[in-house]
């Protein structure tokens, strides 16, 4: 039995969860239905949407403290073929817009073949603080068949071994998180300035690959 202080703390973070996504739902089919999306605004529901995942990694390995788990969300870089950026971190704290090197990164292997990625005993040559690394892929499926990486999250953790046996279960349960950032993805390179470029919008529902299809009706339609 979880201490009453701690069972509390758990209901809460599933309300912030369940908040989280209504808000990325209803802030992008909003943008959609009003034909404008502003950067700021898909950063604001990215950033939201990494808190949750980094909540719910919480809940299963049961860290109560917080300290141990970041979410990242990188991109490849449009200066280079060769890098990826991170575009976005559940950790304010921790610098944005950082280029790293494709080669060799585990998000980059998943984003190269469709399925999560572990290294539950990462080793640096410069030290870096984290020591499990669990990575799934951002791919975009189009009509005909064709592939597209957006992108790929980062899930580290100052613990080795920190999400050994976890791997499938949050792949499961980072679904609609997941589905939710590859669409914000998609409208990012969908808009000029604050306008979304022309296109179908049953089109921005297609990125829903896996996800619900009430949710992708309900984007595809502006929420209503």
């Amino acid at each position: 039995m979880l201490p009453k202080v701690r069972k509390r703390k758990w209901i809460e973070e599933d309300v912030r969860r369940a908040r989280s996504i209504s808000v990325a739902v209803s802030r992008i089919a909003s943008g959609i239905a009003a034909d404008q999306l502003r950067e700021v605004e898909l950063h604001q529901v990215s950033h939201g949407l990494l808190v949750a995942i980094r909540s719910e990694i919480e809940t299963l390995v049961l860290d109560t403290e917080g300290i141990y788990v970041d979410v990242n969300l990188l991109v490849p870089d449009p200066s280079s073929d060769a890098r990826l950026l991170v575009l976005n971190r559940a950790n304010p704290d921790r610098h944005l817009n950082v280029s790293y090197k494709k080669e060799g990164m585990l998000v980059w292997e998943t984003m190269q073949t469709g399925r999560y990625a572990y290294d539950p005993d990462f080793k640096s040559d410069d030290e870096k603080p984290y020591r499990s690394i669990l990575a799934f892929p951002l791919i975009f499926e189009n009509k005909d068949r064709t592939i597209k990486a957006l992108g790929g999250i980062s899930i580290d953790s100052s613990k080795a071994h920190h999400f050994d046996g976890l791997e499938k279960r949050l792949e499961t349960k980072l679904l609609p998180y997941l589905t939710l950032l590859k669409l914000v993805l998609v409208c990012r390179g969908r808009y000029e300035g604050n306008k979304i470029k022309s296109h179908s919008r049953r089109g921005l529902s297609d990125v829903l690959i896996g996800g619900d299809e009430t949710l992708a009706s309900s984007i595809a339609t502006g929420g209503s």
